[in-house]
């Protein structure tokens, strides 16, 4: 995978040769490669929870807070009648 100085290094390269199409494609790469990068530092900053169901079904989720983590997952909130309890995991 190419870092993101890489596209900068090809992108000039191409430049200089008047590849216009190919230029347009790696700044779309070099883009989704940003937002990639973007998406992992913010998944450093949740938190993890575990959560214990009323059932004895115990699950991990994360989100920067319990309610963030739940939505995330995909809970609605009838969802935390079922619960029993959370912990923040450390």
């Amino acid at each position: 995978m190419l870092k993101i100085k890489e596209f900068d290094d090809v992108i000039r390269h191409i430049e200089n040769g008047g590849y216009n199409s190919a230029i347009v494609l790696l700044r779309a790469m070099k883009k989704d490669a940003e937002n990639d990068q973007q998406q992992a530092e913010n998944m450093e900053e949740k938190k993890t929870f575990k959560l214990h169901w009323l059932g004895g079904r115990t699950e991990t989720i994360k989100g920067k807070s319990i309610a963030d983590a739940f939505m995330l997952a995909g809970y609605g909130g009838g969802a935390s009648n079922a619960l029993d309890w959370y912990e923040e995991c450390i």
